[in-house]
């Protein structure tokens, strides 16, 4: 039985309609020294992150504090927008989350089960840094629940998941924010 740990990246620098991957901000970093923080007691695990700039760097004060490395994965990234220009995607993601797995297209449906998979496959206790869909995408998957949006998870909020056999369930959902999303 392993314990899987998804963290929501910390605040970035810059909202998700300005910029395709911004790195933190001053409080998203201190978010991220909060997450060492709260493993601080913990035996190192293997470190997961998405490949965008605002998980690696929330990643990181956990990676020097137990001196290891993060790899990094895919299939663990933000939800895939190809071909919605910048300014459009605010909009666009905040319909998604109105909405339901089954209405999406195909590419966003195996997007969400390639991420409950991945966690799936996964063979020892890990921590994932990743992103509020992708957090959604999973949790809605483990509960077989049609509906994107789950929860608010806030920035650098932890998530707790049980790994059994192959079988994922939610432990406790993260800290919460006010907004739909940050």
């Amino acid at each position: 039985m392993h314990t899987l740990y998804l963290v929501r990246h910390g605040e970035a620098a810059a909202d998700w309609q300005s910029a395709s991957d911004p790195g933190l901000s001053d409080r998203g970093r201190a978010q991220a020294q909060a997450v060492a923080g709260f493993f601080q007691a913990q035996a190192s695990m293997p470190l997961i992150s998405s490949p965008l700039a605002r998980t690696r760097e929330t990643a990181e004060p956990l990676a020097q504090r137990w001196r290891v490395t993060v790899s990094s994965d895919s299939r663990f990234a933000e939800i895939p927008s190809a071909g919605i220009a910048l300014p459009d995607r605010s909009r666009w993601l905040r319909q998604l989350l109105q909405q339901r797995w089954d209405e999406q297209p195909a590419s966003l449906r195996q997007w969400r089960q390639a991420a409950a998979d991945a966690l799936r496959q996964l063979t020892q206790s890990s921590v994932i840094f990743t992103h509020f869909v992708l957090i959604n995408a999973v949790i809605s998957a483990i509960r077989k629940q049609e509906q994107v949006l789950q929860f608010l998870p806030d920035n650098g909020s932890i998530t707790r998941l049980q790994l059994h056999k192959g079988e994922l369930t939610v432990i406790a959902l993260g800290k919460q924010n006010k907004s739909l999303v940050n």
